[in-house]
């Protein structure tokens, strides 16, 4: 397993499949399944070496999202803006599904905002499925 941004912050298999969960939530929050979000799950699932529990974490209904440090939080909601961003359209239920869940978390507005602008403000390109930093 290479070692990586995310191999690094979810170390454990709840808080990857809570990531994985979570992102399939805001994936799903526009009443779209786009194919680049679901590209963008599977890299996140093969760079925690979590591929193989995708399948079931997918087909999931009931979805809960809870981790136990700002840490994990903040990173989640990281991933989860990236995943907006990833077909171009960055929606309001999108967003909403993240505030939802950041409010969750106890998160003030502020610094949910603070790391929408941070991303926002990066150029992500989707080239091959993949996402990268230009």
């Amino acid at each position: 397993m290479s070692t990586n941004y995310l191999t690094q912050i979810f170390t454990d298999n709840n808080s990857k499949e809570n990531l994985l969960s979570g992102l399939k939530f805001i994936a799903e929050s526009d009443g779209e399944f786009h194919k680049f979000e679901k590209a963008f799950i599977e890299t996140v699932a093969r760079e925690l070496d979590f591929s193989e529990n995708l399948e079931a974490i997918m087909a999931k209904s009931d979805i809960v999202v809870k981790f136990n440090s700002k840490e994990l939080e903040r990173s989640f909601i990281i991933e989860a803006l990236r995943l907006t961003l990833i077909d171009g359209n960055m929606c309001e239920n999108e967003i909403g599904a993240i505030k939802t869940l950041t409010d969750s978390f106890g998160w003030p507005e502020s610094e949910f905002n603070e790391l929408k602008q941070e991303q926002e403000s990066m150029n992500w390109l989707h080239r091959n499925d993949e996402i990268e930093l230009m």
